[in-house]
């Protein structure tokens, strides 16, 4: 893995933070980093632009 550069979005600093700690203390290659965040609407906004039903189903990922 090479150098990564980090930059903080507004509100994830601390994020940035543990990310360049990774990086600075070596352990980088030893690391994995998982993400994982939910919008929390799937097909319940009554205004949204898609019909999110149809492209939910079309992954075949379970979803309400």
């Amino acid at each position: 893995m090479g150098s990564v550069k980090v930059t903080s979005p507004a509100g994830l600093s601390w994020f940035c933070d543990v990310l360049s700690a990774v990086e600075v203390t070596g352990v980088a290659d030893d690391t994995g980093v998982v993400v994982v965040a939910d919008h929390g609407m799937e097909q319940s906004h009554s205004d949204q632009g898609e019909p999110w039903d149809e492209v939910l189903a079309a992954t075949g990922v379970p979803n309400r």
